[in-house]
């Protein structure tokens, strides 16, 4: 038996899968956590549904508690080059999925990187053949009566019946939080440097802010979701503006 939690923040989700119940609650938790004061504190609608709310947007963050069969669960790395995709590979599990992520990569004279295994995302630049290779894994839900169509001597495939970024979305929460710490300490620099720092913090929320949506977009299947770090953007553009009005007002 498997134990997946769904996260949802608006339109953003993703699924990610434990091995015990009691893993996956913990793991619900450990997020809450991690979002701290950003969301109302953490309830428990039923056995299998968790909501908080987002604090300056009143949206909902929504953890869903799914059991099933390891069977009806599968794993999809996804290949693309240059936002086009060029192959897609199912696996039974995630140790499979990462073991051909390190392969490919091994190819492509890269590596996995600290956290990326958990991020399910990689990226291969080749300047100087200007390619862009981003392998993305998804998390499946299969459906346990329907198989698609396939070729002669390979085993039927099951019918997907959902289909979620597979990310650990505590290692996504931490690395949001530390564009947003770096942000703080490039505008306190800013700052202390000149009078400056607001438009200097507002260009580089915008620009990380920016970085992250690519991020997120470059990663998910065409029509699927993706995560738009808005509330960054927006920020950093009323700070560069209070910025530009503060210095015209000082000539």
């Amino acid at each position: 038996m498997k134990h997946t939690v769904i996260f949802t923040l608006n339109d953003f989700d993703s699924a990610y899968s434990f091995d015990t119940k009691q893993d996956a609650i913990d793991y619900i938790h450990q997020c809450s956590s991690l979002l701290g004061d950003s969301i109302t504190e953490l309830k428990q609608v039923s056995d299998i549904k968790y909501e908080a709310k987002v604090v300056k947007t009143g949206g909902k963050v929504k953890f869903d508690l799914l059991e099933s069969q390891e069977s009806d669960i599968a794993y999809e790395l996804v290949i693309s080059e240059n936002d086009k995709i060029i192959d897609t590979q199912r696996f039974d599990n995630r140790k499979s999925a990462l073991e051909s992520v390190a392969e490919k990569l091994a190819d492509e004279n890269s590596e996995l990187t600290p956290g990326s295994s958990e991020m399910g995302r990689w990226y291969v630049m080749d300047e100087e053949k200007k390619i862009k290779k981003i392998y993305s894994l998804n998390f499946l839900f299969l459906d346990p009566n329907k198989t698609l169509k396939s070729a002669p001597n390979k085993a039927p495939e099951r019918l997907v019946m959902m289909r979620f970024p597979n990310t650990d979305m505590r290692q996504f929460i931490e690395k949001q939080r530390e564009s947003l710490d770096l942000t703080k300490d490039a505008v306190k620099r800013a700052k202390a440097a000149s009078g400056s720092g607001s438009i200097v913090g507002g260009l580089l929320m915008m620009i990380i802010g920016g970085a992250l949506t690519f991020g997120s977009y470059s990663s998910t299947r065409p029509g699927g979701r993706y995560f738009v770090f808005s509330g960054l953007m927006i920020y950093g553009f009323f700070y560069f503006i209070a910025g530009v009005v503060s210095k015209l007002r000082k000539k």
